[in-house]
């Protein structure tokens, strides 16, 4: 990072601080004289016998020097909550110093408070001591949790003479969590205010900053678009954390933005209720959610939601029942009580995604009732009560890590239990207790399944099964949780397995696999258990159990009942007298036993390599892996060969019918080029929204040097050879005045190509002077050069799909 460099000298007063030398180390008392001090007036002078420079930016470093009598010094910074700072400090004793030699470190200390509000400076968020003479004090990283105004303060133990210091300030976040000044945003400057507005059709918000005074409504058939740069912001009313203003899309929402200019949701205030769409087709990308009751709450389908962050809020995205077809990837949600929620009958595919939870509420990370077929895959879940929670619930998780939750995973059912059919004798017949045969499993095709997957260091059951389930763990690490799996229901069905999996240091006993089903098989072949031999091999797993039965009753007719002088026998019930007229009668304690039924046909001797395979996992992912102490993977850089992927024709007008449309895209590098992650984006010039929209990866895995790819109606790709690579559109491309098709891979546009007209953000350079016509002779814009400019770069040519441009 460039840090731009403040020099300034701060005035102290002298603290009475004692030195700490060695032996003082890290004692917390050495504080003590920073805790007390206390804020006053403001900013200037805030802090009692200390000068403090006002909000110092991220990324700066001040440069000061020491003047006699002048110990103490701070400053203060404004952040954001989810950013992470980290405070430096260097510092060199000067020639008047009676502790230190010229130039050499003083020996210091320093803390960080926060958030400042009134006349509290906050708790002590992070504080240091340097435990040998003559170091600096080296503050950790510290991560905000509730934006604000912090304090940093830091002083010398030793005497600093005319010494100098360097402090700094880095932030990790976004530039809307570190408030970085963006200072080319592509939006209009100023705000609007919306009160209560409703959206009636087509409109573009585009100033910098959108206040929704009251709930917003966008009517069915309207198409709200947010540009890039665009900061919406819901005021508080209502009750609650949240309030009730929020953003309702009964037509369509398309908010894209970019890296560097995302679309940000947030508070006016405290909260606000966030994003409700309940139309269909809603295209969420670069975007940044916060302080929502429900960032985005979907009722709707077929909802694309990519590069997107939630964070600090009630449930991070929630899926209404039927709300089908949707998409998320790339996406991060932090510092939320629930994570994902997915209700009777939806479906989401969800890929790439961090989903951490507030630690103090958490409820669910992952949770599912009744849906239809999700899949979860190359994703992380930690920091719930309950990683994931399914109730009859088809889902698939693939490459993924659950892990530092209370429990890892749970699912239940219908008649969730172990229910062993016991039934007491009827009094005063002196017939027995009975226990019938448990009923036959039945399999619902809503059962969740892992493969590939890390189940660890969750404090209670890695994975705990309440009711009857078709049981699936394959290739996965199920290690370090507080227990290992769990089943605590009366069936499984008979392909129920747990296999080739390391299961092992599970709870301080030797059982990993704690199975009371009564019918059903769990085959547990092939897993590494950390145990060799017999008896502990075996003792691995536990599936011989037994329940004690109670039958009592109160009885105040003792008729068909025998007396002895002292009690009554009523059958298998003896009574007693109670307190009153009452008979309290107790049958023996009867005990059911059985023993679940368990395939295993070897083990393996070695711990197994399996897990998620590292090497396909994004970045973001590793690096959530690494905070939770778990080895990541070598991640794919962002290919610069992909700069070499052009647009290279495009035929979006014909005469009569448009059956023959196409654009063709060519990799003109000299390298293999994946294509995973390039997304293909045609805009509507009218509204800047994104008409459709396709990740280059589905339609064919690489690109070879020279190769190209034609995205076309059906009956022409049909025609192109094998050569070609070819995808079939869903829909017509639109016919200009102006539009546009856009590449870009990681929120970096790549190519694009606006035609009929500029369109900043899509185009590159002017607009073509030539167009496409339907009457007369069928031609294509044709890319005959390569300047960045679209005006010189592209003309009109006979259409080639597949093949070498008719330029010349």
């Amino acid at each position: 990072m460039n840090w731009k460099t403040l020099s300034t000298g701060i005035l102290a007063a002298g603290m009475g601080l004692t030195g700490c030398g060695t032996d003082a180390g890290t004692d917390d008392r050495s504080f003590d004289a920073l805790d007390g001090l206390r804020v006053v007036d403001g900013k200037a002078d805030m802090v009692s016998k200390a000068h403090i420079i006002d909000d110092i930016p991220m990324g700066s470093v001040i440069k000061g020097t020491f003047q006699p009598g002048m110990r103490v010094h701070g400053f203060t910074f404004q952040a954001k909550a989810g950013a992470e700072v980290q405070v430096s400090l260097k510092t060199r004793a000067g020639a008047s110093s009676f502790d230190a030699r010229p130039g050499a470190p003083l020996d210091t200390i320093a803390a960080v408070y926060g958030p400042i509000k009134g006349d509290d400076k906050g708790p002590r968020l992070a504080a240091s001591d340097d435990t040998d003479h003559g170091t600096e004090a080296e503050l950790p990283a510290l991560r905000i949790e509730q934006d604000g105004e912090y304090l940093v303060i830091f002083s010398s133990w030793d005497d600093p003479g005319n010494g100098a210091y360097d402090i700094g300030i880095e932030c990790e976040g976004t530039n809307f969590q570190c408030l970085r000044p963006v200072v080319d945003r592509p939006c209009t400057p100023g705000t609007r205010y919306i009160q209560g507005q409703t959206v009636i059709g087509d409109e573009t918000w585009s100033r910098c900053e959108v206040v929704l005074l009251e709930n917003t409504v966008v009517e069915q058939d309207a198409i709200l678009t947010i540009a890039p740069g665009v900061t919406v912001k819901g005021n508080f009313l209502g009750e609650g954390g949240f309030g009730n203003v929020g953003l309702q899309v009964d037509g369509q929402l398309q908010a894209v933005g970019t890296a560097e200019h995302p679309v940000v949701f947030t508070a006016l205030r405290d909260g606000w209720k966030g994003l409700v769409l309940n139309g269909h087709d809603n295209n969420l990308n670069h975007v940044y959610i916060e302080k929502a009751a429900i960032g985005i709450d979907a009722v709707g389908g077929s909802n694309s939601v990519v590069d997107t962050v939630i964070d600090h809020g009630g449930t991070g995205v929630r899926f209404q029942a039927q709300s089908a077809d949707n998409a998320m990837s790339r996406v991060k949600i932090e510092a939320v009580r629930d994570g994902i929620v997915v209700l009777e009958g939806a479906q989401v595919d969800v890929v790439d995604a961090i989903i951490r939870g507030n630690g103090v509420e958490a409820g669910r990370g992952f949770s599912a009732s009744h849906t239809t077929r999700t899949e979860v895959n190359r994703s992380v879940i930690s920091g719930f009560q309950v990683g994931a929670w399914f109730e009859e619930a088809d889902t698939y998780f693939h490459d993924t890590t659950l892990a530092q939750n209370g429990v890892g995973v749970e699912v239940t059912g219908a008649n969730p239990g172990v229910h062993p059919g016991f039934t007491c004798p009827v009094m005063p017949a002196a017939t027995a207790p009975s226990r019938p045969a448990p009923s036959l499993p039945v399999w619902r095709p809503r059962d969740p399944a892992f493969f590939r997957c890390d189940i660890r260091d969750n404090q209670g059951d890695a994975i705990r099964v309440l009711a009857s389930q078709l049981l699936v763990v394959e290739d996965s690490n199920i290690r370090g949780n507080g227990a290992g799996v769990v089943v605590r229901a009366d069936s499984l069905h008979t392909d129920s397995r747990i296999r080739n999996s390391n299961v092992f240091e599970n709870g301080e006993g030797l059982m990993q696999v704690d199975a009371w089903h009564i019918n059903g098989t769990l085959d547990i072949s092939g897993n590494y258990w950390a145990q060799i031999s017999d008896p502990e091999l075996s003792q691995s797993w536990d599936v011989d159990h037994s329940l004690n039965n109670t039958c009592a009753q109160t009885r105040v007719n003792m008729n068909g009942c025998s007396w002895d002088g002292r009690v009554y026998t009523c059958g298998a019930y003896t009574c007693t007298r109670g307190a009153g007229s009452e008979w309290n009668c107790r049958a023996p304690d009867a005990v059911s036993r059985w023993t679940g039924s368990v395939e295993f046909t070897g083990f393996s001797p070695e711990e197994l390599a399996v897990g998620p395979k590292l090497e396909t996992l994004t970045a973001a992912v590793n690096a959530a892996r690494v905070e939770l102490g778990l080895d990541a993977g070598e991640t794919e850089a962002p290919a610069p060969a992909r700069t070499t992927l052009a647009i290279t024709e495009i035929d979006y007008d014909q005469p009569g019918r448009d059956d023959k449309e196409f654009l063709e895209i060519q990799n003109v590098g000299e390298a293999t080029l994946p294509l995973r992650g390039c997304i293909v984006e045609f805009v509507n010039g009218g509204t800047d929204a994104v008409y459709m929209r396709y990740d280059l990866g589905d339609v064919a895995t690489a690109l070879q040097p020279g190769q190209r790819l034609v995205l076309g109606a059906r009956e022409l790709v049909r025609t192109l050879g094998a050569d070609v690579a070819t995808g079939v559109l869903t829909g017509g491309i639109q016919n200009g005045s102006p539009d546009g098709v856009r590449i870009v891979y990681n929120g970096t546009l790549v190519d694009g190509l606006a035609y009929e007209g500029a369109m900043p953000g899509t185009g590159m350079g002017d607009s073509p002077s030539d167009r496409e016509s339907n009457s007369g002779l069928n031609e294509s814009l044709s890319r005959c050069g390569d300047t960045d400019d679209n005006a010189k770069d592209f003309r009109a040519t006979l259409p080639t799909p597949g093949a070498a441009n008719a330029c010349n």
